[in-house]
């Protein structure tokens, strides 16, 4: 019996851009995290009562416009680097 070597398909922010425009995910939450798709579950409410009361207790930074809450964020491509160990706040 043989072993294949199965590797995923890594894709890139425009490849998915594309897809998306195209309606490919239509009625689907997919997100893209390090060049993989993941179908998300839809929001239950224990999610959305723990979202609420975040956003209740970092109003200050909501008030500086430094707060993002359930929206898309793009890091750019470090060439394998990690964003957030580069970028520490």
């Amino acid at each position: 019996m043989t072993t294949l070597d199965v590797e995923p398909v890594r894709i890139r922010t425009d490849e998915y851009d594309r897809m998306t425009e195209v309606g490919l995910f239509d009625g689907r939450h997919i997100d893209l995290l390090e060049g993989l798709l993941y179908e998300m579950p839809p929001m239950r409410t224990s999610h959305l009562i723990v979202l609420v009361r975040l956003q209740q207790m970092l109003g200050p930074l909501n008030a500086e416009r430094r707060l993002l809450v359930q929206v898309s964020l793009r890091v750019p491509d470090l060439g394998g680097r990690h964003f957030l160990r580069e970028n520490p706040r």
